[in-house]
């Protein structure tokens, strides 16, 4: 047990070191900037879609980086404990094929599917020169880190939106992104010419490392040093069977188990040739079973938003605003406003445009269970997004990302075919 607690205490020191020192901060900051980025992207939507901004870029990316924190420090642990190395293991051609990847289609943008396509060129070529055990480790560990973070805040990026199911319903739903910079500390196996004479080196038992280095270099006068380097990790999907919490809590589950069976055939794979094929096809194949089946199970499930028959159906409530004070949630119903029934959406702001001294606000819930509320006070905004009934919705469909191929392919064709100006 000593040999791991000095291997921690060795992770807490250096990980502090891709936060503050010069050579791998630049990094760190880099990703951070890119996650505010893709923040103000969700804070754009949301004020094109209502008018306002639910989920604010500042807060949510400086939430993110502590969360990353959190979890490179977890991930770290898990990567050293393992064993995965980058010294050999041809981690510099994942960035690049995946980059590719993005250009047809950004969901494909993703570590399974980069080291499954590397992994398989070198099974059949020989080339790119890679370590298959230790590639597929650290997508497994990338991945099952991602799903602590997305157990941990997997719900707290929503973006309320309405959407048509496989069954062509207008359903209430939530639009679920969230993205993480994650420096973790990572191993770097090294040869040294005489091991005993090197200070500060922590005694390892015989078992470990459970990676196998598949030699690459003499087990003898190999030492390992951390190193601290940047990752970063992101979470899309629909939450429209439950709640934002509940779809990312299942989801969660999912890709810990997905990771933890590919960090299984990763460790077999650096043990025995054989077990290389399944861990390379396992890796995007499996990935890509748990997004489809995730997005299958939400399109065709039952929803968990529909609007109501008579009354207005809350699909989310503003923080800090009236509705948010008196207690009303996603979910409830309002049945009426100082007495006059509700039937449309239109009446709640045709209502509070009214003079009035307070509101009295009759509530059903999702239970059934029936609530009046009061606000004393002018009212001019209850801060609800209401779920339109028929014959009123506006529609925010969630479709697929364009890949940056396609759009180039489509300007290219317009700009060949389109008419001449007159």
């Amino acid at each position: 047990m000593q040999p791991f607690v000095d291997l921690g205490l060795a992770i807490l020191r250096v990980l502090p070191s891709a936060l503050f020192e010069p050579t791998y901060a630049l990094a760190f900051w880099l990703v951070v900037l890119l996650v505010f980025l893709q923040y103000r992207r969700v804070a754009g939507m949301e004020e094109h879609l209502y008018g306002f901004v639910k989920n604010h870029p500042g807060h949510q990316t400086f939430l993110a980086a502590a969360q990353g924190l959190v979890g490179g420090l977890i991930g770290s642990f898990i990567l050293v404990f393992v064993g995965v190395s980058l010294s050999g293991a041809g981690i510099q051609y994942l960035l690049p094929v995946a980059l590719l990847l993005y250009l047809l289609s950004p969901r494909l943008m993703c570590f399974s599917y980069a080291g499954g396509i590397v992994s398989v060129l070198y099974l059949l070529f020989g080339f790119p020169r890679v370590s298959v055990g230790g590639i597929m480790a650290l997508v497994a560990i990338l991945h099952l880190t991602e799903s602590l973070l997305i157990r941990l805040s997997g719900h707290t990026c929503a973006t309320p939106v309405m959407i048509r199911n496989q069954r062509r319903e207008l359903v209430g739903a939530f639009s679920l992104q969230k993205f993480w910079p994650v420096p973790i500390v990572v191993l770097v196996l090294l040869a040294v010419p005489d091991p005993t004479q090197l200070g500060g080196l922590i005694e390892m038992p015989d078992w470990w490392p459970l990676l196998r280095a598949n030699g690459l270099v003499n087990p003898e006068t190999a030492v390992y040093a951390l190193l601290p380097v940047m990752a970063a990790v992101g979470y899309a999907e629909v939450a429209i069977t439950g709640g934002p919490r509940q779809v990312s809590r299942r989801t969660a589950g999912t890709l810990a188990a997905y990771s933890l069976v590919l960090l299984a055939l990763a460790v077999a794979a650096s043990r025995a040739a054989w077990m290389e094929w399944p861990a390379a096809l396992f890796g995007p194949l499996g990935h890509e079973l748990v997004v489809r089946r995730s997005l299958r199970r939400e399109m065709r499930g039952e929803p968990w938003l529909r609007p109501a028959s008579t009354g207005v159906r809350i699909l989310d409530v503003m923080p800090g605003s009236p509705a948010a004070q008196m207690g009303i949630r996603p979910g409830d119903t309002l049945v009426s406003i100082n007495g006059e029934s509700l039937y449309a959406t239109y009446q709640v702001q045709e209502i509070l445009g009214r003079p009035h001294l307070w509101l009295e606000l009759a509530v059903r819930h999702p239970d059934g269970r029936y609530e009046r509320l009061v606000w004393r006070g002018q009212v001019e905004r209850l801060g609800i997004i209401p779920l339109p009934g028929p014959g009123e919705a506006t529609e925010a469909q969630v479709r697929p990302a364009r890949s940056l191929l396609a759009a180039w392919v489509e300007r290219w064709w317009r700009r060949r075919h389109s008419p001449p100006p007159r």
